[in-house]
């Protein structure tokens, strides 16, 4: 989460209280959770194990995901705080354990950027020069790459309220995007769909 400067203590930065709404956090949480990268990136790897059965997977892992979300906003509710998982795991398992996981948890959001950056680049890349044949070289992958991480830092460093209103923007989009697509791929199966693809 961003830090700003709280106005009732200057010379101190703080998180500032009710910066976001609900629409906001509950948008953080989508993005963050990627479903157009889930899709591109897990749909794929379990094709071959389930086959057929594909829709019906999908569907019990939104249950699966549908629980686990209850279980962290009941514990929100009961343990507000920024902390996230690090209090959750300190008041269930202990500080140790919950020392572990905060750590563990802030780490791995290290890695997910630059990961991300490293798949964006060559992607934006690659489409670049096949739809507006534009070019940087052997390396474009690295300029595209640069491009989203000051994209990134921008809507982070300038306050959480601004990135907040990107992921509200590009979730609804994202979203769109699936709805859209969803209906086009029933529509042109027509006769080809059957429910037997959830048993």
């Amino acid at each position: 989460m961003s830090i700003e400067s709280s106005s009732s203590s200057p010379g101190q930065s703080t998180l500032r209280p009710n910066a976001i709404g609900l629409p906001g956090v509950l948008f953080q949480s989508i993005t963050t959770m990627a479903p157009a990268s889930a899709v591109a990136f897990s749909l794929g790897a379990a094709i071959p194990f389930a086959g057929g059965a594909l829709p019906l997977a999908v569907l019990i892992a939104l249950i699966v995901c549908s629980l686990i979300a209850l279980n962290i906003g009941s514990l929100a509710r009961y343990l507000p705080s920024a902390g996230g998982f690090f209090t959750y795991v300190s008041r269930g398992l202990g500080s140790q354990a919950g020392w572990m996981t905060g750590w563990l948890f802030s780490l791995t959001y290290l890695l997910i950027v630059p990961l991300q950056l490293l798949v964006l680049g060559p992607v934006m890349d690659g489409f670049a020069q096949q739809y507006f044949h534009l070019s940087f070289g052997a390396n474009g992958w690295a300029v595209w790459s640069m491009v989203f991480a000051v994209i990134i830092f921008g809507l982070t460093y300038f306050g959480i309220r601004i990135s907040a209103n990107a992921s509200v923007i590009l979730g609804t989009i994202e979203i769109a995007v699936f709805v859209v697509l969803a209906a086009w791929l029933i529509v042109t199966a027509g006769n080809g769909n059957t429910a037997a693809t959830f048993s």
